[in-house]
């Protein structure tokens, strides 16, 4: 998968990162489709020029922007609620690293004599509030930031 990282329209390129980690810089006609800064595009070799199609990777045929990823808005904001002290919620989100973290946050807040638990706790149902007032596209996703 391929993405556009930048739209020169002084020069009419666009610069493209290809998988492999290396740039190509193409015309804006080689794009059948609308093409936005940070879109995720599928980019195929054929000879000596490259065919770009439009990913699947979007919520309502939006692109999404690199760095953030869809999940269900109701279980993820519920479980954000009800034991996002304890990271439940970056599982589901599939992030298991940032999980991990929210699970040391909270044990490291009991050890410490329940002190940072004053903050940490209302800051989590405040979080959660804010989940729950995102708007959600027609399939009843947001996004948040994480690895697609």
């Amino acid at each position: 998968m391929a993405q556009i990282l930048q739209i020169n329209k002084d020069n009419n390129l666009v610069l493209v990162g290809m998988d492999d980690k290396t740039t190509l810089e193409v015309s804006p006609l080689d794009f059948d489709f609308a093409i936005a800064e940070g879109m995720l595009i599928d980019a195929y070799k054929h000879e000596d020029r490259y065919i770009f199609s439009q990913s699947n990777n979007t919520a309502s045929g939006v692109p999404i922007p690199y760095g953030m990823k869809p999940v269900n808005k109701i279980p993820y904001a519920l479980l954000f609620f009800f034991f996002g002290h304890i990271g439940i919620h970056e599982f589901y989100a599939g992030n298991p690293k940032k999980a991990f973290l929210w699970i040391l946050g909270c044990v490291g807040s009991i050890i410490c004599l329940c002190f940072p638990l004053l903050i940490f706790i209302p800051a989590v149902f405040i979080c959660a509030i804010i989940t729950f007032c995102k708007e959600a596209d027609e399939n009843g996703q947001i996004l948040i930031k994480g690895k697609r």
